[in-house]
């Protein structure tokens, strides 16, 4: 009978702490999409500048981040207007998503990039991804792939 009433309290015990990992995972996932929107942010600010100023701004940084920031910025100047303009578009999609959304968006485009265009169609047609996901998150989703827009039935 006291072996039973110590695992009981044991039990009680141990559910506040369950309990506390939510507000924990949910502060951690929060302080990573500020990191990352912090990092989009500097990147707009480094195409905003003068070559000039860009390497003066680039030269008070540690080498792994400007190496980081280099490479998105020749990414980004690699592309059309019309596809940065759309790149911004889907940044801005994204960012509009609810938290909890972004996060399962995120996992879902990197499960994508790792299949083959064949496998990321059957995707796009299952449905199970027409359950979990919103339309703009669908929508979302096939613009990063370049699928074209689903057509209503």
């Amino acid at each position: 009978m006291k072996l039973f009433f110590t695992v009981a309290m044991l039990g009680l015990l141990c559910v506040p702490a369950q309990a506390q990992l939510r507000p924990k995972a949910k502060a951690i996932l929060k302080q990573k999409q500020a990191k990352q929107q912090k990092q989009a942010d500097a990147v707009e600010r480094f195409l905003a500048m003068s070559p000039e100023d860009r390497r003066q701004a680039l030269a008070q940084l540690p080498p792994a981040h400007q190496r980081q920031i280099l490479q998105r910025l020749n990414a980004l100047e690699l592309l059309s207007p019309e596809d940065r303009q759309s790149l911004r578009g889907r940044m801005q999609a994204f960012s509009d998503l609810p938290a909890g959304h972004r996060e399962a968006v995120r996992v879902e485009l990197r499960s994508l990039r790792a299949m083959s265009n064949q496998e990321r169609r059957r995707r796009f047609d299952s449905d199970e991804f027409q359950r979990i996901y919103s339309d703009d998150e669908r929508q979302l989703l096939r613009d990063v792939f370049g699928q074209p827009r689903q057509q209503e039935e």
